[in-house]
């Protein structure tokens, strides 16, 4: 570049950037040059190529003093500015006034978001389900035995009637549990019960 003296600037002119509103068009003039985003299908990433190490580090002093902070790589003999961070591509666009792609770039962000949370939520909800699971199996397996033993009238009277109902309905929650008993019991008492059965259970 040719700089208002005649001489050859590697970098970005000063004269050129000296207000906020060159600095933007300036970053998105080389965007619109050698710049890209990715989908944010995969992970977010947005760079700018630049002919050479020393124009990059000019452009990211430039963007540096907007807020945006570009990391520097080689590819292909040719640095390459990028950024990882999705709060900071959205205010790159931002800057630069792609607004356009920004609006399009935050729904497919918020939609990323929302389905990797309901993704937890499934896998959370299949880890307690798959615990409970476990537990049920285990407590029938011991009222099994306990019957096999000492039968059903060996086993204490205040535990008998949860001991039944648990073989009866093997896939029953606590709290259902607790509602079929008469009288009812809350899901703490259930739980409490159920830790006698399983100690009388491991003592035989």
């Amino acid at each position: 570049m040719i700089n208002q003296e005649k001489s050859l600037v590697f970098g970005v002119a000063p004269e050129m950037v000296q207000n906020r509103c060159c600095k933007r068009a300036y970053l998105r003039g080389a965007f619109l040059a050698r710049g890209s985003v990715s989908r944010p299908g995969g992970s977010y990433h947005l760079e700018i190529t630049c002919p050479s190490y020393e124009l990059a580090e000019s452009v990211q002093k430039l963007s540096d003093s907007l807020g945006i902070k570009f990391r520097i790589t080689e590819r292909k003999g040719r640095a390459v500015l990028y950024l990882k961070d999705s709060d900071q591509i959205a205010d790159c666009m931002r800057i630069m006034g792609a607004n356009y792609a920004l609006l399009e770039f935050e729904n497919i962000r918020a939609f990323k978001s929302m389905k990797n949370q309901v993704n937890r939520q499934v896998n959370c909800e299949t880890a307690n389900l798959e615990k409970t699971l476990n537990a049920s199996i285990r407590q029938v397996e011991i009222i099994q035995q306990l019957i096999d033993k000492v039968s059903v009238k060996g086993i204490p009277e205040d535990l008998r009637e949860l001991a039944l109902i648990r073989l009866d309905f093997p896939d029953a929650t606590l709290k259902e549990l607790g509602e079929m008993m008469s009288p009812n019991l809350s899901k703490s008492g259930v739980a409490y019960r159920m830790k006698k059965i399983e100690k009388l259970g491991e003592r035989l």
